[in-house]
């Protein structure tokens, strides 16, 4: 696409704290143009009028498996992203046999607009589209996401239609407010392998984001009647060939396929205009198998191949994607696998209680949940505790049961905050890990008691110390601490180590008449990993301490 006059890749976003300035760069280059788009933090043309806080849409956690079909079944996808009238969305009819089962629209809302996609913004084949409100998803980019089924829209047209590509006009009402659409369409076709098409919604999480699926043959490198595509749509995504360091990183099966996913393929380089799918008129080829595809070179449609890429044959394909910018909307994606049937493995950890607080020498129960899609992997597999921050210590494993549970038991030892996450190893040996949990342990509050000083004949005559150490709750005595005696003046007199009745004593010279008459002593104790400080006054007696 050919950039808007004045505006470089180096005005676009990089990250969240750099996404004010995508706005002001684009904002500066529309007005170039004569498109007046306001000021930061975003414009007044890109105020929603039905923005509200993230909190009215469900949190971004990545993408959830919402479509799953399954016969002689194919797939075809689309993308547009447009500020101009005439957008169309294209869909392939490969035969006149082939007939729709289901259309779906996925929406992106512009970046920073925080506009909620609503009925009324996008018509299709000249029909309003009704947006899902129970879809909506908040995004890392201040966007929403949303979807609709379209089925009623799409299949009358396509199936009256003559096979090839069919164009449906499609109207944004606000297009300042829509990033893009993704018309996905699902195909029933007796003349085509028997398969399953498996599609994707959302938006991505932080950090790696996971897509497992079993297939009922293995699909791979050795496997000419069997295949599968892998195709992802990414909204608010801006590449050009001198900069390409907004994209998403994909592997299969622990091999990257891609590190350039991204940019506006089916869009502008303008706000509004920032969409990319892979689908229609794209190539499947891998692109680090493609010769001369670098960083520059603009070669990823976001459609891969997977045979291509994986180093053996596999029924487990296990993607993982990651948009290490951190400042793109990934919101679509999609499996479709030919010649054997495939089904989405849905493998979530998650770790209970969040937070809990509880006092040193208690333990912190864990409850850990392994949530899968297939039965025979939810019994039996090891679960680990790794400490991300803090001094817990827990135990080496655990295994869950039947129901894909486990509690674990973790001692709080001495004081602090630590986070924690559960972890067990998923398909193809990736690792599955739990959102955080939160323990902390408080030391436990103390009481030092001091005895009268006594006279002691041991070695001569000298003054003898005695304190007892305690835990308030329960109130129990502390051995093995360490006590230090002062006189009134400040200076240290003795050290005592506490017995088993968290009793310490210890001896010093004989001070001063005046002194040992008028002056006191206080014992103190410093505390340690599982004690709070403590300390005491005691007075100076003339008794005979008992031999």
């Amino acid at each position: 696409m050919n950039p808007v006059p004045g505006v470089t890749r180096h005005t676009l976003h990089r990250g969240a704290m750099a996404a004010a300035g995508l706005l002001l760069g684009l904002m500066s280059a529309a007005a170039s143009a004569g498109t007046a788009l306001g000021k930061r933090p975003f414009a007044p043309a890109l105020r929603s009028a039905n923005a509200t806080p993230a909190a009215s849409v469900a949190v971004a956690s990545g993408l959830r498996n919402v479509v799953s079909a399954s016969g002689n079944v194919y797939l075809s996808t689309d993308g547009i992203g447009s500020n101009a009238p005439g957008a169309q969305l294209r869909v392939d009819k490969r035969s006149a046999a082939s007939t729709v089962r289901s259309a779906h629209l996925l929406v992106a809302s512009a970046g920073f607009s925080q506009h909620l996609p609503d009925d009324g913004d996008l018509l299709l084949g000249g029909a309003p589209v009704d947006i899902d409100e129970a879809t909506r998803v908040d995004t890392r980019v201040f966007a929403v996401n949303a979807r609709a089924d379209v089925t009623a829209i799409v299949k009358p047209l396509v199936d009256a239609a003559a096979p090839g590509l069919i164009s449906l006009p499609v109207v944004e009402t606000r297009p300042e407010l829509i990033d893009g659409s993704i018309l996905a369409v699902v195909f029933d076709d007796p003349a085509v392998a028997d398969g399953t098409v498996l599609l994707y919604f959302g938006s991505h999480s932080a950090g790696d984001n996971r897509i497992d699926v079993n297939l009922v043959d293995p699909i791979g490198p050795n496997v000419a009647d069997r295949g599968a595509e892998f195709t992802i749509g990414i909204a608010f995504s801006a590449q050009d060939s001198s900069d390409q360091s907004q994209s998403t990183v994909i592997d299969v099966n622990a091999i990257t396929m891609t590190r350039l996913a991204g940019g506006q393929d089916d869009g502008a380089l303008e706000l509004g205009a920032l969409l990319t799918v892979g689908g229609i008129g794209d190539s499947p080829d891998v692109p680090g198998l493609i010769s001369g595809c670098t960083l520059g070179a603009r070669c990823d449609d976001e459609r891969y191949a997977l045979e291509q890429a994986m180093a053996v044959n596999s029924r487990n394909i296990g993607i993982r994607f990651n948009n290490e910018s951190a400042d793109d909307n990934i919101l679509f994606a999609s499996f479709a696998s030919r010649g054997t049937r495939a089904v989405s493995l849905v493998e979530r950890l998650t770790a209970t209680p969040a937070s809990q607080t509880l006092d040193v020498r208690q333990n912190a129960e864990v409850a850990v949940q392994l949530e899968t899609s297939v039965d025979d992997r939810r019994a039996g597999r090891r679960v680990d505790l790794a400490v991300l921050n803090g001094n817990v210590v827990p135990p080496p494993f655990g295994t869950t049961d039947a129901d894909g549970r486990v509690r674990v038991t973790v001692p709080c030892l001495a004081a602090g905050r630590s986070f924690v996450e559960a972890r067990v190893v998923g398909l193809n040996s990736l690792l599955l890990r739990s959102p955080p949990i939160q323990i902390t342990c408080n030391a436990l509050a103390t009481r030092l008691t001091a005895e009268p000083s006594r006279l002691s004949l041991g070695s001569g005559l000298r003054q003898l110390y005695r304190a007892r150490l305690e835990t308030l709750a329960p109130l129990l005595p502390e051995s093995g601490e360490l006590l230090r005696v002062f006189g009134h003046d400040g200076q240290r007199l003795c050290i005592a180590i506490t017995d088993d009745d968290g009793v310490g004593e210890c001896v010093s010279d004989l001070p001063p008449l005046q002194t040992l008459l008028l002056g006191g002593f206080r014992v103190e104790f410093e505390g340690s990993a599982e004690l709070l400080p403590a300390s005491a006054s005691g007075r100076r007696g003339l008794l005979l301490a008992p031999r």
